[in-house]
């Protein structure tokens, strides 16, 4: 069984799963708001580090009013916080009992905005569909299990309350146990199910074969992706999918400080091998944009 499969298993069976943005950075832990007990909420508290929050897909959430605070507020780790709800069959909308029940309410396809009420005690929030954070990638994951689109996020964060990458957050024992959402693969799988997503394409000729380039942004004009393609990805059971996270000196002048060329064109070589497959251009985390991402990595 793929790692796909099984994480989908475990997700759509109730179980906490460790999603990551496809850098790698920004850890959280994820449950299908769909599945939610009142035990896996009381769980996922002790889990991640930050609030917990149920992250809905944009549409949705805007189907049901679910309406932000402030409309130019920032969005946090791939989420657009909107007001605190409760179920309106709530009793008081504090107890585990209450904020799962709110929870399930929300992630029921059939809901209404008069299942729900404002202010309550549930941290909603919006997710667009197809980025490559965390947030995202959970409701990729969903999207494999069969489940809707709703889950819940808690980030996790190091002692100073810092967001953690993924390796970092699977050294901690408390997580070593659970499902890890495979990045690469969900992101692909929403690269190619999501024609929602402003797209320009062209024909790329390069020394080690032809591709497609392809720049997606989401919808309400986020960020940026940049994608080699290779065949039709979309037609493919399990196309090959590849990141690679930009490095200036590396990938443009041949910097002989680090690998990431060679890594490059590794990664191109095998995809064009491949019946079909995609590599993802990753802009690094840091700030500075002349930075190696492995250097910086190795340095911490």
């Amino acid at each position: 069984m793929s790692s796909l499969k099984q994480a989908a298993k475990q997700f759509a069976a109730g179980h906490a799963a460790l999603v990551a943005g496809l850098d790698g950075a920004g850890a959280a832990v994820a449950i299908a708001a769909a599945r939610i007990e009142a035990g896996t909420l009381d769980a996922l508290y002790q889990l991640g580090d930050d609030m917990v929050v149920l992250g809905l897909d944009a549409t949705i959430a805007t189907r049901l009013q679910l309406a932000m605070p402030r409309r130019h507020a920032r969005r946090r780790n791939g989420l657009q916080l909107a007001i605190p709800i409760d179920a309106a069959d709530c009793h008081s909308g504090w107890s585990l009992s209450d904020r799962t029940h709110t929870i399930r309410v929300a992630a029921d396809p059939e809901a209404v905005p008069g299942d729900l009420t404002v202010p309550g005690h549930v941290h909603a929030a919006h997710i667009e569909r197809g980025g490559s954070g965390a947030a995202a990638i959970a409701l990729e994951l969903a999207a494999a299990a069969e489940q809707p689109a709703a889950v819940v996020l808690s980030a996790v964060l190091d002692r100073r309350g810092r967001a953690v990458s993924l390796s970092d957050a699977r050294r901690d024992a408390r997580l070593r146990a659970l499902a890890v959402a495979p990045t690469q693969e969900l992101y692909g799988r929403g690269l190619t199910r999501h024609p929602e997503r402003e797209a320009v394409s062209c024909a790329l000729p390069t020394r080690l074969g032809e591709l497609t380039v392809l720049a997606t942004s989401t919808a309400q004009g986020g960020e940026v992706t940049v994608t080699l393609v290779h065949g039709d990805p979309a037609a493919s059971e399990q196309p090959i999918v590849r990141t690679h996270t930009a490095c200036l000196l590396g990938d443009t002048f041949g910097s002989l400080l680090c690998d990431c060329r060679m890594r490059l064109e590794r990664a191109t070589r095998e995809i064009l091998s491949a019946d079909a497959g995609m590599l993802v251009y990753v802009k690094p985390s840091t700030d500075d944009p002349y930075a190696c991402p492995r250097a910086a990595k190795e340095s911490r």
